[in-house]
């Protein structure tokens, strides 16, 4: 799926096509980053240096790579503080961050939901 197909469907021109694709991906960033905001504000109470800060993504899951396979997160120490710190419930918290971070969705699977949601307003 891309532009040309979508707009030579609906009958739309191509600049109205490739505004909804941007404005698509805008939300989508965004809620990437609302979601992996909490996973870095995590990551922040456990490194040590700031060049280790760019490790967010998978940092709590290398550090404590045992607590996550055994899925105990009393093991990790102060977690339960960090928790209490950024309002979240412990177990709540631990499995946000045993299920990984957000990524943003493919450019197909955004160009995918600009023909559908085209499709249901047809």
């Amino acid at each position: 799926m891309d532009a040309h197909t979508i707009a030579a469907e609906f009958r739309l021109s191509l600049g109205d096509v490739r505004r909804m694709y941007r404005e698509f991906r805008q939300v989508a960033r965004q809620a990437c980053n609302a979601t992996n905001d909490l996973r870095k504000r995590v990551w922040d109470h456990y490194t040590p240096t700031p060049e280790s800060s760019k490790m967010w993504r998978s940092g709590m899951e290398w550090r404590f790579k045992k607590v996550f396979d055994g899925g105990d997160e009393t093991q990790i120490p102060g977690f339960d503080l960090v928790a209490q710190e950024l309002n979240q419930d412990v177990g709540e918290l631990f499995d946000y961050l045993q299920r990984g971070f957000e990524r943003l969705p493919t450019t197909d699977d955004t160009w995918n939901e600009v023909y559908d949601v085209l499709a249901r307003y047809r």
